[in-house]
């Protein structure tokens, strides 16, 4: 006796609700409310972003997306998750090569990702500009240059490649040259 497809299909169906139906929903919503949490806390100007408060909630949102990333890389939000555990972990918890990784695994699972050459020019950005690694950045910038040609940051990639290992003041003196008649 033949099985009807319209049965296996049911039952596949229903293995793939199981294996990232509830869990995921569950984490979802812890995310969402973590995610308001913390977006109620930057609209009250009487908590500063480097209170404990604040940054504990940091770190419980940023677990939450590194807990959802890794039981679900291939998740439609697991591209955004990526991308807002990259943003915390460099402005807030001070982890830039963390937030190096996370735009590494964004490149990595979705490298034809409306933000993919985004990740790669904060790559570039943070070796330059948090970790002081010039070579690292200039590899990086380069890299950027050459794979999106045309993006929307690829002035500002030449910006930062021409003033690459620039101190402030001579920075500060080359723009100023520049906007001289």
């Amino acid at each position: 006796m033949k099985t009807p497809y319209y049965f296996l299909f049911a039952v596949a169906l229903a293995m793939l609700w199981m294996a990232c139906g509830p869990a995921t929903s569950e984490a979802e919503a812890e995310i969402t409310r973590l995610e308001g949490q913390l977006e109620s806390m930057s609209s009250d100007s009487s908590i500063s972003p480097f209170s404990a408060e604040f940054q504990e909630t940091v770190q419980a949102l940023v677990a939450a997306y590194e807990d959802y990333i890794a039981a679900n890389p291939q998740q439609p939000q697991t591209a955004a998750y990526l991308l807002n555990a990259a943003r915390y972990h460099e402005s807030y918890l001070m982890h830039p090569q963390k937030a190096i990784a996370h735009y590494e695994r964004y490149r990595e699972l979705f490298p034809d990702g409306a933000r993919a050459g985004d990740a790669l020019f904060n790559i570039a950005w943070i070796y330059h500009n948090s970790l002081k690694d010039t070579q690292m950045a200039k590899t990086y910038y380069e890299a950027f240059l050459a794979q999106y040609p045309g993006h929307k940051l690829e002035k500002s990639a030449r910006f930062e490649l021409e003033h690459l290992g620039m101190s402030d003041e001579e920075l500060f003196e080359s723009l100023s040259k520049d906007s001289l008649p």
